[in-house]
């Protein structure tokens, strides 16, 4: 195994392992189940295909200056005090650490995309 990989997996380990403590000692626990249904024809293929009409669950920390939100194999984890999100996929076993104001950049670049295509789509 190769020296990055094995550094990946450490840091890795590292975050995992932080997920269930920051649960443990969460301030606020927020369960949300959320249910989305399609109707018309559209829907009925979608049910025959795969069922998408399964209730999802996401669950939610809530210590001092740290969030974490999980749901369908990915977490969330907001750390206020170094303003960053850090996105977890645990099926992948792979993360991303994104600064809040890339965040930021990356919003305002997908709201003006989206100012220009509904200004196309009025004319």
């Amino acid at each position: 195994m190769g020296r990055r990989r094995w550094i990946r997996w450490l840091v890795l380990a590292v975050f995992a392992g932080m997920i269930p403590l920051t649960g443990l000692t969460a301030d606020v626990r927020i369960e949300r189940q959320t249910q989305s249904k399609m109707m018309g024809v559209i829907g009925v293929f979608a049910n025959m295909m795969g069922g998408q009409n399964a209730p999802k669950v996401q669950v939610s920390y809530i210590k001092g200056d740290y969030s974490r939100s999980e749901s369908d194999g990915h977490a969330t984890i907001i750390d206020l005090k170094k303003k960053r999100f850090i996105l977890l996929d645990t099926r992948a076993k792979t993360y991303r650490v994104i600064p809040f104001e890339d965040m930021k950049k990356q919003i305002e670049s997908a709201q003006q995309e989206l100012e220009k295509s509904s200004e196309k789509l009025e004319k």
